[in-house]
């Protein structure tokens, strides 16, 4: 397969700055409780930082969805949102 010159380049560039760790492509939070964190994995690169186990505890649960479903389940509920809001 032959690769465009400028998508090589732009990958090329992406690469670069994934490697150089620079912080303005990080996006940093700390999370308390009650607090939920929702990656699409698709659309970025996620990591976590190291935990100190001396510190508290670690709750971490994973779900998976496919993205078609998620999507129309977001339709839906904004649908009746709006239908309910106008109703009122």
């Amino acid at each position: 397969m032959v690769l465009d010159p400028l998508i090589g380049r732009r990958l090329k560039l992406g690469i670069e700055a994934l490697k150089s760790n620079c912080l303005f492509f990080q996006l940093q939070r700390k999370l308390i409780k009650g607090d939920v964190a929702v990656v699409d994995n698709r659309r970025i690169l996620h990591a976590r930082r190291e935990f100190d186990s001396t510190s508290g505890k670690r709750h971490i649960r994973t779900a998976y969805s496919k993205r078609d479903e998620l999507l129309s389940a977001i339709r839906i509920i904004e649908r009746a949102r709006s239908e309910r809001e106008y109703c009122e």
